[in-house]
């Protein structure tokens, strides 16, 4: 009887936890929404999938995540790695164990494609325009693309907010020995109208070759001496062109152009002069991505629409 009692008696503070439970947060803004990939339950309007984290613009800023290899980080059940072979000097990032052959990356809805074997570097996608990170953990939509067996990641852009907007940004990065090792910029101009809006941003990160240890000694046979880790630098700059039309409350038609341009070289061996394998000495100095979008999200009476994205 007693226990019978005290289950009852937590019935009623579950109900007012219940009840004074937030609702779901409000889009935001400055969110280009035609670039979102919405999946809704069914239980409630607008409520998001199972298995999804949205990592904000304001996380990003917080946390100072530059690129998606550092920001996916924030995310419960998500991590990046150094790729284990090396020699590329790439990231990769895992899902619920799944990794980039599983996971397939988005810009603005828009599947990203590498040739040969498709094997995306993470730590080239930068964040300074993006307004969040959609990571979906096992359950994502045919309608985006195929391979998504444990899940997928869309990096959204954003969008003007203020009638005349500016933003600018500056960040330097010192080694141990106070010297500058790298920086980065980031600056926007953009406009937001009743029936349009325009933007334009740029975004730029250049990282020097990084100290080697004074306690490094190499090698009779080795190409890498002292000081910088041969091949260690690497650069990137991203540029978004943004034009969208807004006739009405629930109309948008909007022109994205994303551009991606990177250069790196690959860690090199320092014990073998030639190297092993003999092909391990890369540089990459174009590892460029571009993109032409067009979004269209047409309201059809008050419960319907058509969206769609040629690209």
């Amino acid at each position: 009887m007693s226990a019978i009692r005290s289950f009852s008696s937590l019935l009623v503070p579950l109900a007012a936890l219940l009840a004074a439970a937030p609702a779901p947060a409000q889009p935001r803004g400055d969110v280009f929404a035609p670039g979102e990939i919405v999946v809704v339950r069914g239980l409630s309007d607008g409520a998001p999938a199972l298995g999804a984290t949205t990592i904000t613009r304001q996380d990003l800023w917080t946390f100072d995540r530059l690129n998606l290899e550092q920001a996916a980080n924030l995310a419960p059940g998500v991590n990046s790695q150094f790729d284990s072979n090396g020699r590329r000097n790439e990231s990769d990032i895992f899902v619920r164990g799944f990794g980039r052959w599983q996971v397939p990356l988005l810009i603005d809805g828009v599947r990203i494609y590498l040739p040969a074997d498709n094997r995306l570097d993470f730590t080239r996608f930068l964040t300074a325009d993006v307004s969040e990170i959609q990571i979906r953990k096992g359950h994502a939509s045919v309608i985006d693309g195929p391979g998504a067996v444990g899940g997928l990641i869309n990096l959204v852009s954003r969008k003007p907010t203020e009638g005349f907007e500016t933003e600018a940004r500056i960040g330097l990065n010192f080694g141990n020995d106070i010297h500058t090792q790298g920086w980065n910029s980031y600056g926007m101009v953009g406009t937001r109208q009743e029936t349009f809006y325009a933007m334009a941003s740029i975004s730029h990160v250049s990282r020097d070759p990084w100290n080697l240890s004074s306690d490094y000694r190499p090698t009779a046979a080795s190409m890498q001496q002292g000081g910088t880790r041969l091949n260690s630098g690497s650069e990137d700059l991203r540029v978004n062109l943004k034009f969208g039309l807004t006739p009405n409350q629930t109309d948008e038609y909007a022109i994205n152009y994303t551009a991606q341009m990177g250069e790196k070289g690959g860690l090199l061996n320092v014990y073998n002069n030639p190297q092993v394998p003999p092909n391990s000495f890369w540089r990459w100095p174009r590892w460029d991505v571009q993109s032409l979008t067009l979004h269209t999200h047409t309201a059809i009476g008050g419960a319907s629409y058509v969206k769609s994205k040629f690209y």
